[in-house]
């Protein structure tokens, strides 16, 4: 065992920070994962910016109304280009939850009217909060996996 390997151990020496400590981080999956990655993220991203069009489009729309429309693109865009995608996907999936709760008045063409659209748009942002950026994002691009090389140092 070398150094770096048992100084890795003593830090992380119980189940419980391991499991933590690994759930911080993301895999970044590449791949056929990354392109499904990909294609949910965008579905999902520009539903909610199109939802926020449609708030922001209402005629007789109050500051409420306009604001959860601005956040609603902003979080879409965010989505789309893939940077800050858990937070991104957080707030798109609290405000489709959450909204009607609220009674914010819908614009007049809403998207997530019925249940069943409500629901697959629901489980897509759960999905890509739980599974992260992927391999093609800014995220990745950002925050992804580094290469750390150590010199080897003779023990002289």
């Amino acid at each position: 065992m070398d150094i770096l390997t048992a100084s890795c151990a003593f830090m992380v020496h119980t189940p419980t920070r391991r499991f933590w400590l690994k759930r911080l981080f993301s895999a970044y999956p590449g791949g056929l994962a990354a392109i499904g990655l990909v294609l949910l993220r965008s579905v999902i991203g520009f539903t909610a910016a199109w939802q926020g069009v449609l708030c922001l489009a209402t005629k007789d729309a109050g500051a409420t109304v306009r604001i959860v429309g601005g956040l609603a693109v902003l979080t879409g865009i965010l989505l789309v280009t893939v940077f800050r995608t858990r937070l991104a996907g957080f707030i798109i999936a609290s405000g489709i939850a959450y909204l009607p709760v609220f009674g914010l008045p819908p614009p007049a063409r809403n998207l997530f009217a019925r249940l069943l659209p409500t629901l697959f748009a629901e489980t897509m942002s759960i999905a890509v909060v739980f599974l992260g950026p992927g391999a093609f994002s800014i995220d990745a691009y950002l925050y992804g996996r580094k290469e750390i090389i150590i010199p080897y140092r003779s023990r002289e």
